[in-house]
């Protein structure tokens, strides 16, 4: 509708414009269903008018302008600030019709600030009086304005006076103007009174505890709803803890909790109650919109969570252990292998102070489950290393006759080196451990030994054949012989070159352990054998080491060395010591592969053994003249010569 126009009912001019502002302030009083369609046609024409480009009324032009009346009379009208200037681009979704929206324009948070809706009906005014000022109906309205401006404060009667000579567009966008400013101060001010209303308020906000709501509580209400809550409180929930790979579980009652009521409530009342007025009203449309979960705040007594990990670590506690291989060859009795086992094991110990915090952090946090610090200490020393270093390197035995005294001195003898240990660069020595075997009080009894070339008998009789077994498995084993000498009359039990005698004081059998490991001497017997066995580090790669003699030539011992003897009769003849053969033996070193193939051979030694000569007694006495026999006529009687017999030498075939 043009200005000056009237509308199709025939309302003159004057009419028309009395029944739109009586319509207007009708829909000011909330009864926006009774508002006439002319008055909102006035409004999309007036807002025709002021947008359309050009002042044309294109169809489009009085769609926006329609869209603009619904604007004002929409609840999308203050969204934002900025939206001012984009009223005409927006159109409104779904008409209002709802008596109680102008009092609930509050409660769709608007607004936060009642200064920021003052500030925003201010700039709306100023917008629209610019509106007027770029868009004039007439002149008259210019001019009317101006006067207007000149004389701020008008009467009733100026200001009618002054309306008259405004378009009738004019009057009603300023009546709709105005509508909608003092709806939007009505609004701030009922909204401001219940903000503070809010905000003054004895109330809980938006607060859960334990599943309970708290919200629209006094205080006291909520204190005593906590203590409730509090009296009901399972005390017997599970806790559980893990300690390395073990699980333990423990009720929350073994650590004497101590809940904190009042700082419970306080966290409950301090909701909305912090920073400032937007702040508070935030935090209270936040609680409402999504309820906080507060728990009541817990604490673990010290003394009950310490003892407690006290208890705990006598059974997690476990020092480390090393692996160990005990020399024990007594047990050679019951078995092949003379060492006791001891496997490595783990060793853990619960971090008892890390422990107890970390209970006493559940409590704060409310955690149910804890992983407490146990602190591993691994083993450096471990079974399968030490069994590498601990094999049965070599064995050798001989055998003897079983002669009571020998066999017994044997066996003294094996029984004192058993058990010996060397460390790598040890050296031992046969006379220091077993000490003077001619000594009556070192316990060893009389048996046959070597002397000077001959047999005889002597305490500790029979121990070179102990110190004869214990040199071959030196030598096979690679020790450095220090100390060996051959007997005088080269023994049965093992090839020549191979023997050791032993004579304190003179001779000693003695070697070395150049290996980077410990040896360990093993000695046992029977009857009739005696055994002795390295263990320790074997030969790399399976390499064995075995003795050679090569015999070099034989020494005739020459004649035998006759003794006359006058009180034996001519004709006896007694050996009291037989003829022996000198011996010259070379002894080799060979070492060998895994597959029996010779690697080496080297030189170890040569032996010469002496040639002994027979001794002969032969008698010298004449025998007696034969007196004659009256009886028989002067016959004579043979006198009876002793047959001369030869007594075997008891050391030969044996070493002393």
């Amino acid at each position: 509708m043009k200005q000056g126009q009237t509308s199709n009912t025939g309302l003159s001019r004057q009419q028309l414009e009395e029944k739109v502002s009586r319509d207007l302030l009708a829909g000011l009083d909330g009864d926006l269903s009774n508002v006439s369609s002319e008055a909102v046609d006035v409004l999309a024409s007036l807002g025709g008018s002021l947008f359309a480009d050009n002042n044309t009324n294109s169809a489009q032009d009085k769609d926006d302008a329609q869209a603009i009346a619904q604007e004002i009379l929409s609840q999308e009208l203050f969204v934002q600030e900025d939206d001012i200037e984009l009223i005409a681009e927006e159109t409104l979704a779904e008409p209002i019709a709802q008596e109680d929206h102008l009092e609930n324009l509050l409660t769709e948070d608007h607004f936060t600030e009642q200064e920021t809706a003052e500030a925003v009906a201010e700039t709306f005014l100023e917008e629209f009086s610019d509106a007027l000022q770029n868009h004039p109906a007439d002149e008259t309205a210019a001019s009317a304005e101006d006067e207007m401006q000149k004389e701020p404060s008008l009467n009733k009667q100026s200001f009618l006076q002054q309306l008259a000579h405004t378009t009738v567009w004019q009057r009603i966008f300023l009546a709709a103007m105005c509508l909608v400013c003092v709806v939007s101060l009505s609004s701030l001010c009922s909204r401001a009174i219940k903000e503070n209303r809010l905000l003054a308020s004895d109330l809980v906000f938006g607060v859960s505890m334990e599943g309970v709501c708290l919200e629209g509580m006094t205080k006291g209400q909520a204190a005593v709803a906590i203590e409730e809550i509090q009296s009901k409180k399972d005390t017997s929930q599970k806790f559980t803890l893990h300690a390395g790979t073990q699980t333990y579980t423990a009720t929350i009652d073994t650590f004497s909790p101590v809940y904190d009521t009042d700082a419970a409530l306080e966290s409950a009342w301090r909701i909305g109650r912090t920073g400032s007025r937007s702040q508070r009203l935030f935090d209270i449309c936040m609680s409402r919109a999504v309820p906080q979960e507060i728990a009541i705040p817990c604490s673990f007594d010290q003394a009950a969570v310490s003892g407690y990990v006290a208890a705990l670590a006598e059974q997690i506690d476990r020092p480390v252990q090393e692996a160990s291989l005990e020399f024990a060859p007594e047990q050679l009795r019951e078995s092949d292998y003379p060492f006791i086992e001891m496997e490595e094991s783990t060793g853990y110990s619960l971090d008892q102070t890390a422990a107890v915090d970390t209970i006493i952090a559940c409590a704060v946090t409310g955690e149910r489950t804890a992983q407490l610090p146990v602190i591993v200490t691994e083993p450096t020393v471990h079974l399968a290393d030490l069994k590498e270093n601990v094999q049965m390197m070599r064995t050798f035995t001989t055998q003897y006759a079983r002669i009571a005294n020998r066999t017994y001195n044997i066996h003294r003898a094996t029984d004192t080196i058993n058990g010996t240990v060397l460390q790598p660069g040890d050296e031992f020595s046969f006379n220091r451990i077993v000490g003077n075997t001619s000594l009556a009080e070192n316990g060893y009894r009389e048996a046959g030994v070597i002397v000077g070339g001959r047999s005889s008998t002597d305490r500790g009789g029979g121990v070179c054949q102990a110190a004869t077994t214990l040199y071959n498995v030196a030598v096979r084993c690679d020790m450095e012989i220090t100390a060996r000498d051959p007997h005088a009359i080269a023994s049965s039990y093992v090839p020549r070159g191979q023997d050791a005698t032993i004579a304190y004081g003179h001779c000693d059998l003695a070697f070395i352990n150049t290996s980077e490991y410990p040896v360990y001497i093993v000695g046992k017997y029977t009857d009739t054998s005696v055994t002795f066995t390295m263990y320790g580090r074997p030969l790399e790669n399976g390499i064995t080491i075995e003795m050679e003699s090569e015999h070099l030539g034989t020494r005739s011992p020459g004649a035998a060395k006759v003794t006359e003897d006058p009180t034996k009769p001519v004709g006896y003849e007694e050996t009291v010591v037989s003829a022996l053969n000198g011996y010259d033996i070379r002894v080799y070193k060979v070492w060998y592969d895994a597959d029996g193939n010779e690697i080496r051979r080297v030189v170890d030694h040569t032996d010469a053994y002496p040639t002994r000569r027979a001794e002969i007694i032969v008698g010298t006495k004449p025998a007696p003249e034969p007196t004659p026999d009256p009886g028989t006529g002067g016959g004579s009687t043979e006198p009876d010569v002793g047959t001369g017999g030869s007594t075997p030498d008891p050391g030969a075939g044996t070493e002393g």
